[in-house]
């Protein structure tokens, strides 16, 4: 407030705390992408990049990375008639509500995203049934 004045402590501890979440994104974004230049798709890989944007929720690399994952892991459509447009790939309800809680979390900490909206965006053309009423 105005004319209060900082503890020293108070700042050192502010300072430990932002300087531990810039080490948790760095090594989350660092195993993120090793992932993604190796193509692996695997639990740990979404729950590294869960974590990084837990912190820093305005990433592309991470969102697009959460993209290609569901997208190797979603179950591919049937087979479409020669010509047609290929239906997109149909994410199962339990992958669409998680990813629905991480948007609802990540748009708490950072509501003008353009990702995240983007993301969210993108999460309902390739979903069966979302509970719009939430």
């Amino acid at each position: 407030m105005h004319g209060l004045k900082k503890s020293a402590a108070a700042e050192a501890r502010k300072s430990a705390e932002t300087h531990k979440k810039i080490a948790t994104y760095r090594t989350a974004l660092h195993a993120v992408c090793e992932k993604k230049r190796a193509r692996v798709y695997d639990d740990e890989g979404l729950a590294q990049c869960a974590a990084a944007l837990g912190v820093c929720p305005d990433s592309n690399i991470l969102w697009n990375y959460r993209k290609e994952a569901l997208l190797a892991r979603a179950a591919q459509p049937a087979e479409a008639a020669p010509g047609a447009e290929p239906e997109p790939a149909v994410l199962a309800d339990d992958v669409v509500a998680g990813e629905m809680r991480l948007l609802e979390q990540a748009i708490q900490v950072f509501p003008k995203s353009y990702w995240i909206w983007h993301h969210r965006q993108w999460l309902t053309g390739h979903a069966r049934g979302v509970d719009w009423a939430r």
